[in-house]
């Protein structure tokens, strides 16, 4: 659900009560389940929650409660201890989560990979206080709206090693974050032209950028976490064969972007000029190849190994873009090729993701 007000949460109501006695509206335990993009952070304490809840029981529904602990993101022991006081105080909450875990700080460097300490200290004080916990799993963000932000958060290997690292945590839940948020680009889904169309710049970036390849590498993890799998080898494709997705910024990362006034975006000096994919192949797989070209030329070839398979490949330049899997007869088994060649400089800054199947 979107931001509440924290004054009056009872104003989302309508809209629950439209959508919570829906067959097909996701319950937990037989009870309507409930989140927030705020929550922790809000001015007034646990009293929000509180209103929400009993506004939602008095409409007949018994609600699961998560909301967003936005604050947190210490990653010492008392981190813990702090949120482990809050949820106490937020007695009428049934879990917890934090949106903003799913992607590396503007600010976390390009050495770095999105850690999932924070997620750790959530899940322990959530479960020290008989609460459960919600990770959060996205790509990405780029967001270059005038008056609303210009940021970019790395997204090379954001997704599949987040993947790994709800396996080896274990939350109860996962949310994917988002299906059909064109203003930050991390959808995976249909972007409705209404949601864009009183943003010019939101066009540019997201106007034949689909994102929906990205869902033949979530399905075989969702299968997977449903399972209880607990490593990157168990995330294979249902179907016994191969499926995946290649995905490249359309601009290098050293573009001067001279012709958009927003500029480049926060965060842009973390980018890399990558080729990114991730495969998943099945459990009998021996002798496959995994190559990777830019402008025709290999970059890197990979010996392919069962389940998830995951790299970003350094050495991208401008021109095409092409990931091939290749059998252990020499065979091309399927590939993902650029839908747009990469351009050393452009007017406009979009360092949005280009997604492809492999197939």
């Amino acid at each position: 659900m979107a931001v509440l007000n924290e004054q009056d949460p009872g104003s989302f109501l309508p809209i629950f009560e439209q959508y919570a006695g829906n067959d097909t509206y996701y319950k937990h335990d037989g009870k309507p389940f409930v989140t927030t993009f705020n929550g922790g952070i809000m001015s007034n304490g646990g009293d929000w929650t509180r209103k929400l809840r009993e506004g939602i029981e008095a409409d007949g529904f018994e609600p699961y409660f998560i909301s967003d602990f936005g604050l947190y993101s210490s990653e010492s022991a008392s981190a813990s201890e702090s949120l482990m006081g809050s949820l106490q105080t937020y007695s009428a909450v049934d879990g917890v989560f934090s949106w903003e875990t799913a992607w590396p700080a503007q600010d976390d460097g390009i050495s770095s990979i999105l850690s999932s300490v924070t997620d750790k200290i959530g899940l322990d004080a959530a479960h020290a206080t008989g609460k459960s916990y919600l990770m959060p799993l996205s790509s990405h963000q780029f967001k270059h709206i005038d008056g609303l932000g210009n940021w970019y958060r790395r997204g090379e290997l954001t997704l599949p090693n987040r993947m790994t690292q709800i396996l080896d945590l274990e939350p109860e839940f996962v949310m994917l974050l988002t299906w059909n948020d064109a203003g930050e680009s991390h959808y995976i889904g249909n972007v409705w032209p209404e949601s864009i169309s009183t943003s010019d710049a939101t066009q540019k970036y997201v106007d034949k950028f689909d994102h929906s390849g990205w869902q033949d590498v979530i399905s075989p993890f969702i299968a997977a976490y449903k399972n209880n799998a607990k490593t990157a080898a168990e995330i294979v494709p249902a179907n016994g064969n191969f499926t995946g997705a290649m995905w490249y910024r359309p601009l290098l990362k050293d573009a001067s972007c001279s012709g958009d006034y927003l500029g480049k975006p926060l965060g842009w000096e973390n980018a890399q000029d990558t080729v990114n994919f991730a495969v998943m192949l099945p459990a009998d797989t021996e002798g496959v190849k995994i190559n990777v070209y830019s402008n025709d030329q290999l970059l890197k070839s990979f010996d392919a190994k069962a389940g998830l398979n995951a790299e970003a490949v350094l050495g991208m330049t401008t021109g095409k873009q092409r990931v091939e899997l290749v059998a252990a007869d020499g065979a091309v088994m399927g590939a993902g090729l650029s839908q747009e060649d990469v351009a050393a400089d452009a007017d406009f800054c979009n360092f949005n993701y280009h997604v492809v199947h492999v197939a």
